[in-house]
């Protein structure tokens, strides 16, 4: 991965505390032990008790409480890793419902990782059942995996993305239920703007770089 696509991804976190997001928060209150929540606009980021809760709403035929900030009627949980769903030791475990989809289908791999052309990305996301109506929440064995899908999808147009915190080690830690297959999907056509005020250049940062008014964060790491 190159160095400026790498430290370019982390600048799309600034959502959780200054983007503006449509926000209409019904039933459900925000879960008071999330500290994402004290965050403007944290609806991005949601906890293991939030998806939950949705599971709980669309199994219960939304008879029960729906989630706050959730306004849509359909969702994909999204589990992103690298490689064909099968690799993906199964046997592990996921959150139930979850579909697969490898970041090879929307990256061109080793050793450039640049983002796929957009007829390619929106077809990888069509063919993962998701539509502009779908509320998607991504996550994965691995952070940074769910955060460049998370970021990729807000660039190819989806709406709204939610980023499970603290992923599939969290929901285990909760003791909610896990499934040992993936959901297949039901493909659907997915066209849409793309957003490229999630995305910068290499000169784009650079002519900023002195800016008291710009944070340039890496969070590279071995964990």
């Amino acid at each position: 991965m190159s160095t400026p696509q790498h430290a370019l991804v982390i600048l799309v976190f600034a959502v959780f505390t200054g983007c503006s997001t449509p926000s209409k928060p019904i039933a459900l209150q925000p879960d008071p032990s999330f500290p994402a929540a004290e965050a403007p606009n944290y609806q991005a980021l949601v906890s293991v008790t939030w998806v939950k809760s949705l599971l709980d709403y669309h199994q219960s035929g939304f008879k029960r409480l729906r989630p706050p900030t959730y306004l849509n009627e359909r969702f994909v949980v999204l589990e992103a890793g690298w490689g064909e769903a099968a690799a993906n030791d199964a046997a592990h475990g996921h959150i139930p419902g979850a579909v697969y989809i490898n970041t090879e289908d929307l990256e061109n791999g080793y050793p450039r990782w640049r983002l796929r052309s957009t007829e390619e990305l929106h077809r990888a996301i069509g063919r993962a059942g998701i539509t502009r109506g779908t509320t998607v929440v991504v996550y994965g064995k691995q952070m940074i995996a769910a955060a460049r899908v998370w970021w990729i999808l807000k660039i190819a147009g989806v709406r709204d993305v939610r980023l499970l915190d603290g992923g599939m080690r969290q929901w285990r830690a909760a003791g909610y239920p896990v499934e040992r297959t993936f959901q297949v999907p039901r493909p659907a056509s997915f066209s849409a703007p793309v957003s490229n005020s999630w995305n910068a250049t290499s000169d784009e940062v650079l002519a900023r770089y002195n800016s008291p008014e710009v944070w340039l964060a890496d969070v590279r790491s071995e964990v």
